[in-house]
This record gives C-alpha cells, structure tokens and sequence, in this order.
C-alpha cells in the first residue's frame, strides 16, 4: 500500500516549539512553516516579530537560492520583521549556542 506522508516537522520546531522552552525557559508562541507577508518561513515569533529560517547546503547552496533568500528577507524586513538566518549545520552540532541565540533575541529571562 501507499504510505502516508509524516508530518514536515522543523528540527527547530521540535528545539522551540513542541518543546516549548528554550534553554529550560518558556519560549513564547511559535509558529513553524508560518506564512508571513506572504512569504513561508520556518519559525515565527509573532509577539517579537522575529523570524527564524533554518539554511542547509542541500536546498540553499544554489546562486539561484541565495538570490532568492537574500530577496525575502529584504521584504520581510521592510515590512517590519528581524529575520535571522540559522545553518542546520548549526542546529545540529551547536545547538546550545542555538538556544542562547533564540533566547537573547526573545528576551527571556
């Protein structure tokens, strides 16, 4: 038979979000694969207005790619959002540093 499709869940999703904390703090809400400004972007702190996107070589490494990433966050900061860019290289391997990144940005204390 035909096997159904997981559910696209972001490894900073499953860091931030379905863990709900960050560093061991509450993490405000977030949104994983939002739509903003009509854009799609990986996670999304609506109160803070701080949009995180999560780069890996396999989809980003591309002229065409970078073009296309530099232009979206271009937008997006011009309607009003902090857009930060995170390597999954970093996600994976440094992932404390990670944290302390997203928690400094959220201002949790």
């Amino acid at each position: 038979g035909r096997r159904s499709a997981a559910p696209r869940v972001h490894p900073l999703g499953r860091r931030a979000a379905a863990e709900g904390a960050v560093q061991g703090r509450r993490a405000p809400c977030t949104k994983i694969n939002a739509r903003v400004a009509g854009y799609e972007v990986d996670a999304f702190w609506p109160a803070q207005k701080l949009i995180v996107e999560i780069d890996g070589w396999r989809y980003h490494s591309s002229r065409r790619a970078f073009e296309r990433d530099r232009r979206k966050d271009a937008a997006l900061q011009a309607a009003g959002y902090r857009v930060i860019r995170i390597t999954y290289t970093r996600l994976t391997q440094e992932p404390y540093s990670v944290s302390a990144q997203l928690g400094a940005l959220l201002k949790l204390d």
